[in-house]
């Protein structure tokens, strides 16, 4: 998994306060030490419970949906390992919204590109050449 001098990066990208939670879930190392491994596996996700019309629902809480979207494809991008290595079709699923609002459509889609707009920021510090998932698919097309 890629390393990261995870403090440096929120300091060079102006990440903003929920920007730097989702961005320090996504990797573990000690406290004590700057440059950070990317996990190894999705961040847990605390769950919201909510009723809707006498049913109850599961929905992601914001930061820990958001760091799992964020994760999941800053794996299958860079990660060499197999399981990280397929289409992250489903990452969606845990980004915090719920599908009986009116406007969840929307909502989705607003998260997605605030994720993006992190990947994007976070994959400008890596070096292409550790970029190992995107290689493996390049390979394919």
């Amino acid at each position: 998994m890629i390393k990261v001098n995870v403090e440096q990066m929120i300091i060079d990208c102006g990440f903003d306060s929920t920007e730097v939670e989702i961005v320090r879930n996504c990797f573990k190392g000690k406290k004590t030490e700057s440059i950070k491994e990317l996990r190894k596996s999705k961040p847990k996700i605390i769950e919201i419970i909510y009723d809707h019309n006498g049913r109850k629902y599961r929905k992601s809480e914001f930061v820990t949906g958001m760091s799992a979207y964020t994760w999941r494809m800053l794996a299958f991008y860079t990660s060499g390992s197999h399981p990280h290595c397929c289409m992250p079709i489903m990452a969606d699923f845990d980004l915090p919204y719920s599908m009986h609002d009116e406007d969840y459509k929307d909502t989705r889609k607003a998260q997605i590109a605030k994720c993006e707009t992190i990947i994007d920021k976070i994959l400008a510090n890596i070096p292409k050449t550790e970029w190992k998932g995107v290689a493996r698919w390049a390979n394919v097309l």
